[in-house]
This record gives C-alpha cells, sequence and structure tokens, in this order.
C-alpha cells in the first residue's frame, strides 16, 4: 500500500496491536504500518482507519514481493499473526491525505468498514484458554479466600477455647477460695464450741459441780441434824465446823454467769415455754453468782446448772469467778 507521509502518532510492540488501534480517538484519520517476522520470512502489514473503523487494508510477503489485498487479509493474517514478531508505527493524515491514500490504493478497499475491534479476532481454543487462566485465577482467589476464613475460624475458635479455659481456671479459683472460707468457717465454730467446752470444764463440769454441791448440801444437813446440850454450846461448838462448810460452798458459788448479749423480745418469746429460764435470764447481772441466783429464783442448784449449761451452749451466758 502507497501511504501518504502523514504525522507519526505512536509506536509499539506488534504484540500490544489490539490495545493500541483500540484506543484511537473515535475522529482519527490515518494509518497503521506493521514490520513483522513469522517463522523467519518479513511482512508488510499495511491497515488504512477512518472514524475508528478499517476501510482498507493491505500484506505484502516482502521475501517474495507477493501482496494481497481486502477481505483476504484477514482470513491470511489470523493464522500468521500468532508466532508473529515485530513493531508498528501509527501516521494520522490530514483530510486530503486521506482521499490521496483512498485514491492511489482503491485496490486495498474493503466492502464495508470493519470495527477496529475486530481486526484479529482470537481463535476459539485462544478464548478457551484464557478463560481457563480466569478460571484457575478464580479458583485460586476462592481457595485464598477460604483459606483466610479457615484460619480465622481457627484463631476464633483458639480464642473461644482460651476464654472458656480462663473462666473454667477462673471458677476453679473462686470454688477453692469457697471452700477455704468453708473450712476456715467450720473450724471457727469448732474452735468456738471447743471454748465453750473448755469453759464448762474449767468450772468442773456441770455433773461434777452439781456432784460436790450435793455433798455439800448434805454435810449442812447434818450439822443441822447434830445433837446439841444447850444453845450456847451449839454455837460455841458447831460455829467453826459450820463455817468450814459454808466456806465450801462459797468455794464452788464463786461461780458467775454473765449475759454475752442483750436479751430482746425475739429471744423472750424463744424461752416463752421456759418460764424458769426466763427467770434465770432476768436474775444474771454479771455480779451474783449461783447460790444468789438460786436463793432469788427459787431454783435449786441442780436444775440451775443444768439451766446455765443450757444457755452458754446457746450463746446467752459465759462464765467467770471473782
Amino acid at each position: 500500500m502507497d501511504l501518504s507521509r502523514g504525522k507519526k502518532k505512536l509506536s509499539g510492540n506488534i504484540k500490544d496491536i489490539n490495545s493500541i488501534l483500540r484506543n484511537l480517538p473515535q475522529e482519527f484519520k490515518g494509518a497503521a504500518r506493521i514490520f513483522m517476522k513469522i517463522k523467519g520470512t518479513l511482512y508488510e502489514w499495511d491497515i488504512l482507519i477512518q472514524n475508528n473503523s478499517i476501510i482498507a487494508t493491505s500484506l505484502e510477503n516482502l521475501d517474495i514481493k507477493k501482496t494481497i489485498s481486502g477481505e483476504r487479509v484477514f482470513e491470511e493474517i489470523k493464522s500468521l499473526i500468532k508466532g508473529a514478531t515485530g513493531a508498528l508505527d501509527v501516521y494520522s493524515f490530514t483530510d486530503d491525505e486521506m482521499k490521496l491514500t483512498v485514491h492511489v490504493n482503491d485496490e486495498t478497499l474493503l466492502e464495508s468498514p470493519i470495527g477496529i475491534d475486530q481486526i484479529i479476532e482470537e481463535s476459539k481454543i485462544e478464548q478457551l484458554e484464557k478463560k481457563e487462566v480466569e478460571i484457575e485465577k478464580v479458583k485460586v482467589r476462592k481457595k485464598e479466600e477460604e483459606e483466610k476464613k479457615r484460619m480465622a475460624e481457627e484463631e476464633s475458635k483458639k480464642k473461644k477455647e482460651e476464654e472458656a479455659r480462663k473462666r473454667m481456671e477462673g471458677e476453679a479459683e473462686m470454688k477453692a477460695e469457697e471452700d477455704k472460707r468453708k473450712e476456715e468457717t467450720k473450724r471457727e465454730i469448732e474452735e468456738e464450741m471447743e471454748e465453750k467446752e473448755e469453759e464448762i470444764s474449767n468450772i468442773g463440769g456441770l455433773e461434777e459441780l452439781e456432784e460436790e454441791w450435793r455433798k455439800l448440801d448434805e454435810e449442812w444437813r447434818k450439822l443441822e441434824k447434830k445433837e446439841k446440850p444447850y444453845r450456847g454450846e451449839i454455837v460455841v461448838k458447831e460455829e467453826p465446823e459450820k463455817k468450814e462448810v459454808i466456806e465450801k460452798v462459797e468455794k464452788k458459788a464463786v461461780v458467775i454467769p454473765k449475759l454475752k448479749k442483750k436479751i430482746g423480745f425475739m429471744d423472750r418469746l424463744h424461752f416463752i415455754t421456759s418460764p424458769q429460764t426466763l427467770k434465770v435470764l432476768r436474775a444474771i447481772d454479771g455480779k451474783k453468782n449461783l447460790e444468789e441466783i438460786s436463793k432469788e429464783t427459787g431454783i435449786d442448784i441442780s436444775t440451775l446448772n443444768k439451766l446455765i449449761g443450757k444457755l452458754m451452749i446457746d450463746d446467752y451466758v459465759t462464765i467467770k469467778s471473782k
């Protein structure tokens, strides 16, 4: 094809022919000249372009000086272009240059102009290959996304397991603390019971005190029944012996009960069925000993000892000595 001089617009590799021609302006007028080597043979391919369409083309085998034109070029180029190497130059023409080029190359004109995007149609095999490549890329991306999702799920699972482990450890620690508090409370109660038992044992035990009191009472009664010659002698002879008994009684009677807390309405209600207990509670002032309380309430020592012991167990009364 004989081309006008025109103005060179750009150059590029033949591999980029599709993108180069498709990016030309809509109103472009000019030509593209491609020099390429196919299987060792040199070719010159000329394309005439107007308004984004190809209106003429020619392909010349430079080795044998053979040229084909028009629609035949596209049939031939389809089998050659795949393995071609080379370069192309694009030239723009003025209106006059375009008219002149068309006039001198009328044998290269196409019956109907074709769009630039149809210049080199990809073969079905190439289309399938590209499609397979795209499909493979999609598979790779999908696999990567699935792997990321799996790793995120594993990370989330590990995090939840760690939180559950820490929660269980915390609950175990709380249970251990609770068991420890219960054990301490139990020990405190046992120690308190031991102290109460010790307080009771300090006064000789209720049974021991009752037995001793009974013996003193019998000795007292014997002295009262002893025969005496006359009143004056009784006083003189019996007084020292009687005084000794009284001192023995007083030694046991030095036990003084003391209230550990104020007796309120609910406490009185609790002992409503035990009038003797209420009497004892009212009589206890931290000053009177057992004998004095016995005289004040009219309750015998044996019964009084039992009541005092019960009140000590119920944590109402403690014992002190003068």
